[in-house]
């Protein structure tokens, strides 16, 4: 499983949102060896198009993870997670 991650929701709801490896270039990662390398530099809660202009073609998929539950992101796909909730979604 070389590059590739678990995440499991404990005892709280999560919402994931995943973006595959064909979205790489409108994420605009960080430069390499920066202490933020691989991490987006837009900022998803509040996206600028004139900022970032290859942001407006990213489409990603979202799921929501239920306590237990367990999310497989495989190599090279991103994946931000948002704590939703103690008590649901």
């Amino acid at each position: 499983m070389d590059g590739a991650a678990l995440g499991a929701g404990a005892a709280v709801h999560n919402k994931a949102l995943l973006l595959t490896p064909q979205a790489f270039q409108g994420i605009y990662t960080y430069p390499v060896h920066h202490p933020y390398d691989r991490y987006s530099m837009v900022d998803l809660d509040r996206v600028d198009g004139d900022e970032w202009p290859g942001f407006a073609g990213v489409r990603g998929s979202t799921c929501i993870l239920q306590p237990g539950d367990l999310l497989f992101v495989p190599q090279f796909w991103c994946a931000r997670s948002i704590l939703a909730s103690a008590a649901g979604c």
